[in-house]
């Protein structure tokens, strides 16, 4: 079973380089085809993957901001503390930027797109403390904002992107911070469980509820989906069922189109109004197929290629026992899948797209860019 993964895996990662590599050629004729085949000879596409730093376990936290700069954190560092590291030359060089305090792993990384300068970072501690930190340098200082005792491990950070440094943080509830002021109740999304914001600043929620408060130990719960369309700060402008409550990963093809998948979300799914409504996706069945071949695993982060918006990546790592994750690919919006070859005997943990749309990963030693340049052969 493992070997015929593999076959397939390696179709799949020749299938993403040729599309993103091919050109549309007219057909000619005469004398200008042998000087085309030479041509062509002497450019020969090398897909490879290439490391230059930091050579440490990478976890969730791997983002690029609109600028192009790349941010990675760490598990541990030189001191073996947790660390956010920096590229800004597209995974050329790396500088260690700050370690988080000891005891506290750095999980998350959020960027402000409508500042790059402005972030987030999220830790859990070993006593389970949920922290967030932020920056307002790009990086360079950061200072403690928010502190919670306890982790849903659903947690999430996010700025809204198209109002001006407008923070939110979902963890027993959904909070706010505005112009880097105090994190505040979003009144509205009290008892929030997942939260994200999508591509045109809408922000939507998750939450249970029943018809008696607290509920009954009978009760029957139902999962709603919440929107607002000014950042929560009044009313409800629409509800839905929730197709699950903890979503951990939503990515946007455009305005209205969506991918989601979640801790309770059993299968990919998709939105084709902006999030409102979801559906499960996998028309072909070859993501289930993947997913559930000899061994269990799930969907942990979905990417989307901005210059390619039918061409998704998916994390997939095991349901029970160590991670172990790999890259899955779709090049036709979800329809089918394959599997896209990582650095070997790596485990990825997260992938990012560069400034070039070039996948760059987190792995267990580091990360990684998938480098898809040409090489210039001497004429004979």
């Amino acid at each position: 079973m493992a070997e015929s993964r593999r076959a397939r895996g390696s179709d799949g990662g020749r299938e993403a380089v040729a599309s993103a590599t091919s050109r549309v050629v007219e057909p000619y004729n005469g004398d200008v085809i042998p000087s085309l085949i030479l041509a062509l000879s002497l450019l020969t596409p090398i897909p490879r993957w290439e490391t230059h730093g930091p050579p440490y376990p990478i976890l969730d936290a791997l983002v690029t901001a609109p600028t192009g700069t790349i941010y990675a954190a760490s598990r541990g560092s030189l001191d073996g503390l947790s660390a956010v590291f920096r590229s800004v030359d597209g995974d050329h060089d790396w500088e260690m930027l700050a370690q988080a305090p000891s005891g506290e792993t750095i999980r998350q990384i959020a960027i402000d797109p409508t500042g790059s300068e402005r972030m987030l970072a999220l830790t859990i501690s070993d006593l389970d403390d949920v922290r967030v930190y932020r920056s307002n340098d790009g990086g360079e200082t950061w200072r403690l904002t928010r502190t919670h005792l306890a982790t849903t491990g659903t947690e999430r950070i996010f700025f809204d992107p198209t109002q001006s440094d407008t923070a939110f943080f979902v963890s027993y509830g959904l909070l706010r911070a505005i112009d880097d002021g105090p994190w505040t109740e979003v009144g509205i999304a009290i008892g929030a469980r997942s939260a994200w914001s999508s591509s045109d600043g809408g922000l939507f929620w998750t939450r249970e509820f029943c018809y008696h408060i607290p509920c009954y130990p009978l009760d029957e719960r139902f999962r709603s989906l919440f929107v607002s369309n000014d950042a929560g700060r009044t009313v409800v402008d629409e509800t839905f069922d929730a197709p699950c409550l903890a979503l951990e990963s939503v990515a946007y093809a455009d305005a209205l189109t969506a991918y989601g998948a979640g801790l309770d979300c059993p299968d990919l799914l998709r939105s084709t109004d902006g999030g409102r409504t979801w559906e499960s996706w996998d028309p072909s069945l070859d993501l289930r197929s993947l997913l559930h071949d000899g061994v269990e695993r799930r969907i942990k982060q979905l990417v989307v290629d901005p210059r390619r918006p039918a061409t998704l990546y998916v994390v997939a790592t095991r349901v029970e026992g160590p991670g172990d994750g790999e890259i899955l690919v779709s090049l036709d919006a979800g329809e089918s899948w394959g599997d896209f070859d990582g650095p070997d005997g790596l485990s990825v943990t997260a992938v990012a797209l560069d400034a070039s749309d070039e996948l760059v990963v987190g792995t267990t030693n580091g990360v990684f860019s998938f480098v898809n340049r040409t090489r210039l052969l001497p004429p004979r």
